[in-house]
């Protein structure tokens, strides 16, 4: 039986050859794109990952740092260092808390020398009244007339030696 087949029929068959064939090689090409594409998401993903993870370590180190600094700045004015000032380098919240220590080094240092010059004057001042005293003690009981002192409730305090013997008393200062 001859049989001739229409040529729109033959452009066809081969055209789904074609097809075909371009299909295996399209497969063929599929596992080798899927793992370049894999590779490459990897790769962005690690980037991003330790992107990420610089980045945050790069911030923590920038709050970390002035709360360091500021740390080792209390323990110098714990260990008596009242010159010791830190170096104001933001303006935010942290350039404030900076500000605030170091004015309050500075009222600390005032505190101290005023704190000294005053102990300074009361040492003087105990010299003085000291050799005052001494004096008084002196002279009273150098002096003929003879002087009592009493306290609050009539106790005699002191009595030099001419007051004790007018008033028959032991001659223990």
């Amino acid at each position: 039986v001859g049989y001739f087949v229409p040529i729109a029929l033959v452009s066809k068959t081969q055209e789904i050859r074609r097809s075909y064939e371009e299909y295996k090689q399209l497969k063929m090409l599929k596992s080798p794109i899927k793992t370049s594409y894999l590779i490459i998401l990897i790769l962005i993903a690690v980037l991003i990952f330790f992107s990420a993870t610089w980045f945050g370590f790069y911030l923590a180190r920038g709050l970390t740092r002035p709360i360091q600094r500021l740390a080792e700045g209390t323990q110098m004015i714990a260990d008596g260092n009242l010159d010791f000032q830190l170096q104001v380098e933001t303006s935010d919240e942290f350039g404030q808390l900076v500000r605030s220590f170091n004015r309050m080094t500075a009222d600390l240092k005032a505190s101290k020398e005023e704190t000294l010059r005053a102990n300074e004057n009361l040492r003087g001042t105990n010299v003085e009244l000291d050799q005052r005293r001494r004096y008084t003690e002196t002279v009273l009981r150098n002096i003929t007339a003879g002087v009592i002192s009493l306290d609050a409730d009539g106790v005699i305090e002191t009595a030099n030696r001419t007051a004790r013997r007018l008033l028959e008393l032991d001659d223990d200062p």
